[in-house]
């Protein structure tokens, strides 16, 4: 594997560009003084010793000597699994941190807000934010309208595995209409209740999601945008002309 990579996956684990730099080339050096991991990294002295204490505060270097003599040693790389680990446990406590307070924070309310939202979402990492958004729905079902080319298109297998899932374990039921039927058997066994388009609907190129008091409406996969209104009166229209749609829609 080359260092491209591994820098890749190193930063996904939490590192930042200086301390992936100085680890790799750390490890390479063995034992040495900070002007020696200074002079390999092509780093200043007075930044690596900043990255020498972080990489320190992740277990991820050890020392010894003293401040006139000082010598940093990289751990091996299997501490990155501690370093995991603790990382794993400490967004355990910060989620269910985050569980005692949502409450708090939905009673939160000011005489500014309106009774209407709409949120716009850009990129693959947006789409999958209205995504997440969805698995945490009040009510146990949605209804979507489904185009050929449509969001499962952009996301990657890896998060619809796990967004498939997700949906299972909480037991979140659906409807949908799909245009064509769609060839990926996870996605088959998912959607059991649906039915396809009529006839004389074609060409709709947005995947629309009625939950709750929302509609989340994915663009064509080419343009990677989203947008999600909050509004009562919307979704109710919108589910009426889902029910008007899915009583003309064809069975499987």
């Amino acid at each position: 594997m080359n260092r491209q990579k591994i820098s890749s996956i190193l930063k996904e684990a939490g590192l930042s560009d200086n301390e992936i730099t100085v680890y790799l080339d750390g490890l390479q050096l063995g034992p040495s003084g900070a002007s020696q991991i200074s002079e390999k990294c092509d780093l200043n002295r007075t930044l690596v010793y900043h990255v020498l204490d972080d990489l320190e505060a992740k277990g991820l270097v050890s020392k010894s000597g003293d401040e006139y003599g000082r010598t940093f040693q990289m751990e091996p790389p299997t501490r990155l699994k501690d370093l995991l680990a603790r990382k794993k446990q400490d967004l355990m406590a910060t989620t269910d941190k985050i569980e005692t307070i949502i409450p708090a924070i939905e009673n939160i309310k000011t005489d500014s807000q309106t009774p209407s939202t709409v949120r716009f979402y850009e990129g693959q990492d947006g789409i999958k934010s209205v995504a997440d958004n969805l698995l945490n729905m009040d009510s146990d079902e949605f209804l979507a309208l489904v185009p050929i080319a449509n969001v499962f298109d952009v996301v990657g297998e890896s998060y619809i595995e796990y967004w498939l899932t997700e949906r299972e374990s909480r037991s979140i039921k659906s409807r949908s209409i799909w245009q064509e039927p769609d060839s990926r058997i996870a996605i088959k066994k998912a959607f059991t209740n649906r039915r396809f388009a009529p006839d004389d609907m074609e060409n709709f190129g947005t995947t629309m999601v009625i939950y709750d008091n929302k509609v989340a409406v994915f663009s064509a996969p080419e343009h990677l945008f989203a947008f999600v209104v909050e509004s009562d009166d919307f979704s109710a229209t919108m589910r009426a002309v889902f029910e008007q749609l899915w009583n003309q829609a064809r069975h499987e």
